[in-house]
């Protein structure tokens, strides 16, 4: 399956409008198989929300996942999670092989962008030790390939992220070389 959005939406999951406006929120997402590539367009996420709208609880249990966030001047959403100025909910990746790229200034996997008066918001990210492979690269000028997008100055909100089991971000402070592991460029689990 190839999903790529043609305009103010994500390639899986919601559109979005501008400030709020119109477009659409999106429920829940859940992906158990496949071949999944993923593109969003115009600061929408790959898999995820559009801009300033909300997405539920994305879930990945297995298939081969590539997903893209899109950028757009200087709005970017993440490759799994927010659009720009938008959220998400859980985002749970039990297995199969993920690779999510964020656009400048978003995550990988995670938050979107934030805009003035919309902060970017992703709840709980989970990534279990039963995956083969999961790749997340941040755009240019975020914070973290996993977890917030653009530096955490600007009200990104972000939940627990828990990979392998061990916990590298508790909400509010990086957790067992999470400071030097997610914010890097990229971050593969398991590592090599």
């Amino acid at each position: 399956l190839t999903a790529d959005s043609n305009g103010y939406a994500a390639g899986i999951g919601g559109g979005g409008g501008k400030t709020g406006g119109d477009g659409l929120d999106c429920g829940n997402i859940i992906i158990e198989g496949g071949d999944i590539t993923a593109t969003g367009k115009y600061a929408s996420a790959g898999i995820g929300g559009g801009p300033y709208k909300a997405c539920g609880d994305i879930t990945i249990t297995g298939g081969t996942v590539t997903a893209t966030g899109g950028g757009y001047i200087s709005t970017a959403a993440a490759g799994i999670g927010g659009g720009f100025g938008g959220s998400c909910g859980n985002i749970s990746i039990t297995g199969g092989t993920v690779t999510a790229t964020g656009a400048a200034s978003a995550a990988g996997i995670g938050c979107g962008k934030t805009c003035n008066g919309y902060p970017a918001k992703c709840g709980t990210i989970t990534i279990t030790s039963g995956v083969t492979k999961v790749t997340a690269t941040k755009g240019a000028g975020a914070l973290c390939s996993i977890g917030k997008g653009e530096d955490g100055l600007h009200n990104a909100v972000c939940g627990t992220i828990t990979i392998g089991g061990t916990v590298y971000w508790d909400g509010s402070d990086y957790k067992n070389g999470g400071d030097t592991k997610l914010t890097g460029d990229s971050y593969t689990y398991p590592e090599s």
